[in-house]
């Protein structure tokens, strides 16, 4: 998995690719082999719910963190739904795993543990 920094300098997009360590967690796996104790949203709330603008939790190498998403890429599936969404907490283990806040994460609607729709962005 690869993460992306966008930062903007004297007026130009400055685009840094990173790798990061770790994979993001399968939610949809966790809770097929642990469905007592690890939940997670199921595809027809993810396809409803995750849209731009919308905070969605993910985790990576032991550590969970918020992510706003800023672009679906929708191919008609709802299994193959990926995102493009810019990591918005500060995270204790970027050591480990390679992200911190404001990097630019791609992922698939397997990788969503939450969606909150709190923060805006959802259409109640």
């Amino acid at each position: 998995m690869s993460g992306l920094t966008v930062k903007k300098v004297a007026g130009h997009v400055v685009i840094n690719f990173h790798d990061v360590k770790t994979e993001l967690v399968d939610a949809q796996d966790m809770h097929r082999h642990h469905p007592d104790t690890f939940d997670a949203p199921d595809f027809d709330t993810i396809v409803s719910m995750a849209i731009e603008g919308v905070f969605v939790k993910l985790g990576c190498g032991g550590e969970r963190f918020w992510c706003r998403i800023v672009y679906v890429f929708d191919e008609g599936d709802p299994e193959s739904l990926s995102f493009l969404g810019i990591v918005n907490n500060d995270l204790l283990m970027t050591g480990d795993h390679g992200l911190s806040m404001g990097d630019l994460v791609y992922f698939k609607a397997c990788n969503i543990l939450d969606i909150v729709c709190e923060f805006g962005g959802c259409d109640d």
